[in-house]
């Protein structure tokens, strides 16, 4: 026994490291001062320095144009509507055509106040697969389509992709995104800010960002794969079964949404099902990790775990095209229902009697 303690003690401490240093990296910030937010359609970026001030997320109130054609300007005399950014088409006021989470509609912001002297640039994150126009009023325009040069026909990706900005004072981009499938449509809109940056700055968020996702997935990989070996050596002690479980499922939920699998010559369909299965696989494995290492609770809440998680998971993998959002619900309600017992099991982990040093580190590992 204090062999396994002082493994768990181990693995706690290296928990407890990663998570403070993901909150000094992730909680750092350049600039208190607030960034510059979208108003009806306009982006005010006077007094605001890329370059000393950060980048901007072009977050707020845009305006759209529904059903209009993909890659053209607007048609004169095209109605536009508010469209809160981030956000999705299916949640806000739409037309009756979307419903079926197929069409097209083009986003319009205006950038004002922008330094005519210094080249910028946009990084547009995992969106549906779109079209970005930036054009100056003396006519000069910056384009790319369908995610950059990351996209080619018959290969889907929703990888993040930067545009070069013409230089001038103001600026009008247009987002023009196209849905012909359920699995791109129930997701359509700009689910996360496009940001704006100083030239250089993109590409290098896009690298930091695979190595990033990279780094991560590979450690969760390895750790799976230690402590599954750890199980099987040892077949009576269940939580390591369940911890490898849930490193696994974490790697393939992070792989897809860090988009590391966009190469690997899977449709966007089977993508979302691989990452919509996994999200219970993790979350519900770390409950059934937690209850073996604090102590079992009632069987019927461990039964419950295990037909809920097991059936948003199948479910992930076969329910039909149209009802897989559905199941990524089925998924997050699961992840909320889990993480509630996690923190009644933390808890009562960290006021066990006598309190060891050992519950104190298995409570802070559940409720980090």
């Amino acid at each position: 026994m204090g062999f396994v303690a002082k493994r768990w003690r181990l693995w706690a401490c290296v928990v407890w490291t990663l998570a403070i240093v993901t909150c000094l990296l992730g909680c750092a910030t350049r600039n208190d001062r607030p960034a510059p937010r979208v108003v009806d359609g306009v982006l005010d970026l006077a007094g605001w320095g890329l370059v000393t001030d950060g980048a901007v997320p072009l977050a707020g109130t845009w305006q759209v144009a529904w059903n209009t054609p993909l890659e053209d300007p607007l048609p004169a005399g095209a109605e536009l509507q508010p469209f809160t950014v981030p956000g999705r088409i299916l949640e806000q006021p739409h037309p009756p055509s979307w419903d079926s989470g197929t069409g097209s509609a083009t986003y319009v912001v205006t950038i004002r106040g922008l330094d005519a002297t210094a080249h910028t640039e946009l990084f547009v994150p995992s969106n549906p697969p779109s079209t970005l126009t930036c054009r100056a009023r003396d006519g000069t325009t910056a384009f790319t389509t369908l995610n950059g040069p990351r996209w080619r026909e018959g290969y889907e990706s929703l990888a993040p992709y930067t545009l070069g900005l013409p230089l001038a004072a103001e600026l009008t981009c247009m987002l023009h995104i196209r849905t012909r499938a359920w699995a791109e449509g129930q997701h359509a809109g700009i689910w996360e800010p496009p940001r704006l940056m100083a030239l250089g700055r993109g590409a290098q968020a896009l690298k930091v960002q695979a190595v990033k996702f990279a780094v991560l997935v590979g450690f969760l990989v390895l750790l799976a794969t230690f402590i599954g070996v750890e199980w099987l050596l040892r077949p009576s002690e269940r939580a390591p079964l369940f911890i490898s479980l849930m490193g696994f499922g974490a790697a393939l939920w992070l792989a897809n949404f860090g988009h590391l699998l966009d190469g690997a010559g899977l449709s966007l369909a089977l993508r979302n099902r691989v990452e919509y299965g996994a999200i219970p696989v993790c979350t519900c494995g770390t409950l059934m990790a937690a209850e073996h290492l604090v102590g079992a609770g009632p069987a019927r809440r461990r039964l419950a775990t295990v037909v809920l998680g097991a059936v948003a998971t199948v479910g992930a993998l076969v329910v039909p095209q149209e009802h897989l959002f559905a199941m990524l619900r089925l998924a997050q309600f699961a992840s909320l229902g889990t993480a509630v017992f996690i923190a009644e099991l933390a808890l009562r982990a960290l006021f066990a009697k006598p309190r060891t040093g050992d519950a104190r580190l298995v409570a802070f590992g559940l409720l980090t």
